[in-house]
């Protein structure tokens, strides 16, 4: 049985022994009326239902005489025209006390007539809202129901059999009964708790012993409370099980509030955690759908979406709340692009739906389904759908999964060209390609590989042995050291050489090698390709004079001037370099071009600087504080560093760094400020290995030198700016004026002092203050005189000026002054003012 199945027939189970137990409480509340020795009537819809013992044999009828009949057949109210029925109903309604008008005559058996004073409250009776009549002799006294009961001994089985109990409390005295069997049901020992109220609160859930005395004081109140309750107690293992607790008021107060609840417990722990953990499969199978990276729609057996989730939101640009309660087709008819198309596949799936509504089968199981849509957007895609069928208690549904595989189906339509244009290309080419699978002993050459040689397919076995015998006796050892150290240690070489054709004349042809090894290190695939580049080579060598005399007299002259203009300028720092990196990318074609900056008391170097070209990505972010040493050792007494092969040619940490940026070739040059290195300026090639030429080598080493100037001329100019900042903050602490005045007289710098002794402000001197300002006349023209004196290398001792101070006066200034150089020439004149002592 599937547990789905088994869930239900349990909930069936429940249900059913909830129903049942409902009958048996019915049962207990017509125990307590049977022994009740009042006389006690119920009424529903103005009828008698009920009357029990007592007062069938007062009134001499039989039961069958007085059940189902009319009040009026058998009682008659005192008020005359008013009719029983309603005023009954008016009375239990407006919770009234019984008085001497209130008097109900009933006529039994012979005619015999008797007064009664009635006693009314409400009750429920077999699910029915209902009126408890206890008749009372004419002057007795009025009384509340007895609470006493008994169980028949049947119900007392049948209550075990099933592991249930009755509970029965007075909301009044706070009385209180449960049966013992409800301590034992939970595997406790009969000595381990009595039958108080106390003893079952104590082994309440702190959550359901707060539910229950909010349910006593809403009853208290006159709140009207469901009858079922589910709530956790503690068992004898000291784990948490769920009890349902079924009761109803079998008493009221005077005032018609509850006073005496009965009910019956039933253990529905196994229920309840079914439940439970339905809901928790509900939760994460709801997670799955909403989280699910595929779009998922669940359809019914009629073909209207009942889900759709947030991917099949974003993949069909259909929110969820248009597709709900629709046609599937309606939906897929509207993204269908072709009508000849759409109209035939929407048809085969109205089929399908109607197959699965009768047969309860999936036609297309095991199928997977693509089709073209055409969004809102406009936008084209290729979906791929599979449906699946989904069985349920209450029916089957269809659940479809759809992927948006619009890329992969592309790239793969774009796989498929460009594999065909790379065999017409290496036929046009003149590119052999071979490919030698050492597991299974399977090689390849391609024709094109012989034809090379001047030989036809397979005219000759191009093992090693045969081919190193071709190789140029000037070229052989170098090609087997490299051959040699790409089975050591490398993955792939690129190699140029000469070699005999079957004419013996030698050509020069590019060889492209690339090997695959296991776990072991041993070789087990190899691949590549031979071209013939005896054309190339030759241009080469006839172009090679003239390259390097067009870069050295025309491209090298322009770069070097034009970065040697930007660093020169006045524009901020940080702008200058990344400009000059910029020209540099542009003119070398470098996929990235970047400076890293030294910091010796941390031993790390930092990416500062980087200019990528188009579609290279930015590094600079990972490359802050990285460790120093590995680059300082490799990169110690050299002029440059330049690799074409990482893996052989670097430190194996060095080398992992740049091969994770995605670099097949670089070349670094030093930054050195004051003798010292201070950094470095490198030059990625991401897309090939690619071999710098000397001149291009020459021309990186000559800017790597300008720019070290122009750090070094920063840090000139940092360090003089921070001295100049450091000797005002100086002079502006000191008590003398402190001063500097140009060669036309117009002031330069003033210290705090001097501002208030003149009033003057640091706005005001930069708008341009000047001697004749501060001064009387007569005193400019001794400081003119004195100035000139200075001019002719004249030293002077202090002399005595009369100044104009902030509050209009005239106060004398002692004053030191000296000529300010720059090189053999005066730039500004500066000086100390005193104010004598009086």
């Amino acid at each position: 049985m599937s547990p789905t199945n088994q869930q239900t027939e349990k909930k069936q189970k429940t249900n059913f022994l909830i129903n049942e137990n409902t009958k048996l409480l019915d049962n207990i509340i017509k125990q307590i009326i049977d022994s009740s020795s009042k006389k006690l009537l119920v009424i529903s819809d103005n009828r008698i239902v009920y009357a029990n013992p007592k007062s069938i044999k007062s009134f001499g009828l039989s039961i069958k005489e007085i059940k189902d009949k009319p009040v009026t057949d058998i009682l008659i109210s005192k008020q005359g025209g008013m009719q029983l029925g309603h005023y009954l109903a008016m009375s239990a309604s407006l919770k009234r006390t019984s008085n001497e008008s209130d008097l109900i005559k009933v006529v039994g058996k012979n005619n015999i007539e008797r007064w009664f004073t009635p006693t009314l409250r409400r009750c429920f009776w077999k699910g029915k809202s209902s009126i408890l009549l206890a008749l009372n002799e004419t002057g007795s006294q009025l009384e509340q129901p007895e609470a006493a009961y008994d169980v028949n001994q049947r119900d007392k089985l049948a209550l075990k059999a099933a592991n249930q109990c009755i509970w029965d409390l007075s909301l009044n005295s706070g009385m209180f009964y449960i049966c013992s069997e409800f301590f034992t049901m939970l595997g406790y020992s009969p000595q381990q708790y009595d039958q108080s109220l106390l003893s079952w609160k104590k082994i309440l859930h702190p959550d359901s012993h707060k539910a229950f005395e909010k349910i006593i004081n809403n009853l208290k109140e006159g709140k009207e409370e469901p009858h079922l309750w589910e709530y956790q107690v503690v068992n004898g293992k000291n784990s948490y099980e769920w009890v349902l607790a079924i009761w109803q008021v079998v008493e009221w107060d005077k005032l018609g509030v509850p006073a005496r609840l009965i009910g019956i417990h039933m253990n529905i722990d196994e229920k309840k955690r079914a439940e439970l953990d339905k809901e928790e499969f509900q939760k994460t199978l709801n997670g799955f759908i909403q989280n699910s990276l595929d779009g998922l729609v669940i359809i019914n057996e009629k073909g209207i979406i009942e889900e759709w989730n947030p991917a099949q939101e974003q993949i069909s640009l259909i929110k969820r709340d248009q597709a709900i309660g629709k046609y599937i087709w309606d939906i897929q008819k509207s993204l269908l692009d072709e009508k000849d198309v759409a109209h035939q596949y929407l048809n085969q799936l109205k089929d399908v739906f109607a197959q699965i509504a009768h047969t309860a089968k999936n036609p297309w199981e095991g199928q997977i389904i693509e089709t073209k849509v055409v969004l809102k957007n406009y936008e084209p895609k290729i979906l791929q759908q599979s449906f699946f069928l989904i069985k349920t208690p209450h029916g089957v549904k269809v659940g479809t999964t759809v992927k948006d595989i619009t890329e992969s189906k592309t790239t793969r339509i774009k796989i498929e060209k460009s594999e065909e244009r790379l065999k017409l290309a290496l036929s046009a080419g003149n590119v052999g390609i071979w490919d030698i699978d050492f597991s299974t002993s399977e090689q390849y050459f391609s024709p094109m590989t012989f034809t090379i040689l001047g030989y036809r397919p397979w005219e000759i076995e191009p093992s090693a042995e045969v081919l190193e015998k071709m190789i140029h006796p000037e070229d052989i050892e170098w090609v087997q050291k490299k051959v040699k150290e790409l089975k050591l240690s490398g993955s792939s070489l690129e190699i140029e050489f000469r070699i005999r054709k079957k004419d013996g004349n030698y050509i020069w042809v590019l060889s492209k090698n690339r090997i695959l090894k296991n776990d072991h290190n041993k070789t087990i695939r190899a691949t590549g390709t031979i071209t013939d580049i005896t054309k190339q080579k030759a241009v080469e060598t006839e172009l090679r004079l003239s390259e390097e005399k067009l870069l050295k007299n025309l491209k090298q002259h322009e770069l070097i001037s034009e970065i040697s203009y930007i660093l020169n300028t006045n524009s901020p720092f940080r702008q200058k370099n990344k400009e000059v990196l910029k020209l540099l990318g542009s003119f070398t074609e470098a996929s990235r071009v970047y400076i890293f900056e030294h910091n010796y008391e941390k031993r790390v170097t930092t990416n500062t600087y980087e200019w990528c070209n188009d579609g290279i990505e930015p590094q600079i972010k990972n490359l802050q504080d990285v460790p120093l040493d590995s680059i300082e050792r490799w990169m110690d007494g050299k002029d440059y560093l330049i690799s074409s092969n990482l893996r052989n040619e670097l430190p194996p940490d060095f080398a992992d760094m740049m091969i994770a940026q995605g670099i097949k070739s670089f070349i670094l040059f030093p930054l050195k400020v004051s003798g010292k290195l201070f950094g470095s300026v490198g030059f990625d090639q991401c897309n090939y290995e690619r071999l710098w030429s000397k001149s291009e080598t020459e021309l990186l080493k000559t800017i790597s030198n300008v720019i070290s100037f122009s750090f070094e001329r920063e840090l000139v100019q940092n360090h003089y700016k921070l001295n100049e900042e450091r000797y005002r903050e100086l002079t502006n602490m000191l008590p003398q004026i402190i001063f500097e005045v140009s060669l036309d007289g117009k002031i330069d710098f003033l210290n705090q002092t001097g501002f208030e002794f003149f009033g003057v402000n640091n706005q005001m001197l930069e708008k341009g203050i000047y001697v004749w300002n501060l001064f009387p006349i007569r005193e400019v023209v001794k400081m003119r005189a004195m100035r000139n004196k200075l001019v002719n290398s004249i030293i002077l001792d202090s002399i005595l000026i009369k100044a104009k101070t902030a509050d209009k006066h005239v106060k004398p200034l002692s004053i030191y002054i000296r000529p300010r150089m720059e090189g053999a020439e005066i730039v500004n004149f500066s000086g100390i003012a005193l104010q004598p002592e009086d």
